[in-house]
């Protein structure tokens, strides 16, 4: 049984571009206890002047949550932007983050996640930023639960995996093209 479908072409890349890692806090080994969470959503580098001006305006980032965790609501903040996070909630493994607007520069929020059960073989989670208004328009990321300790022994997420979108075959989801999200994530892993 063969299965084809027509997909849609985009011009141009994704217009958003999402990044999400998690840190250990405290210093706990592995993904236990409680964790930071950064989150950073910015416009592409490669997307046209006249679709970054349809970027301006209400924006959720949706971050992923592994397995077992829940995000400690009154942690949350946009760093930089203490008005800019309108208001927040959990929905099935996620935590929406609606924002005001998304600057041009970017933005990251941080946060802490709490371990409330120990999960064996969790899955990878996905992360995403879209507009509002026109979801099509996004950035889309998949953070694998490998981890690696650091000389410092702070625990990390891998490098995530990039995925496609399916509204966008040929163009690679989650990748910034140069500086956009460069300068909001300076410092990756918190």
């Amino acid at each position: 049984v063969a299965a084809k479908w027509n997909v849609d072409r985009q011009s141009e890349p994704e217009p958003l571009v999402v990044t999400a890692r998690w840190a250990s806090e405290g210093g706990a080994s592995g993904l236990q206890g409680t964790m930071k969470v950064r989150a950073c959503a910015a416009p592409n580098d490669a997307v046209t002047e006249a679709t970054r001006s349809l970027l301006a305006g209400y924006h959720i980032l949706s971050v992923g949550l592994f397995s077992g965790y829940s995000a400690r609501e009154s942690t949350i903040e946009a760093e930089g932007f203490p008005k800019l996070v309108m208001r927040t909630e959990q929905v099935s493994g996620t935590l929406e983050v609606y924002l005001d607007s998304l600057p041009e520069g970017g933005v990251c929020v941080s946060f802490l996640a709490q371990q409330d059960h120990v999960v064996e073989m969790a899955r990878p989670v996905a992360s995403a930023v879209y507009d509002y208004y026109e979801p099509a328009r996004r950035g889309e990321e998949v953070l694998d639960l490998e981890v690696a300790t650091t000389a410092e022994g702070q625990v990390t997420t891998s490098a995530p995996s990039t995925t496609t979108s399916p509204n966008t075959s040929g163009s690679r989801g989650g990748v910034a093209t140069a500086g956009a999200l460069a300068a909001v994530l300076a410092v990756a892993v918190l």
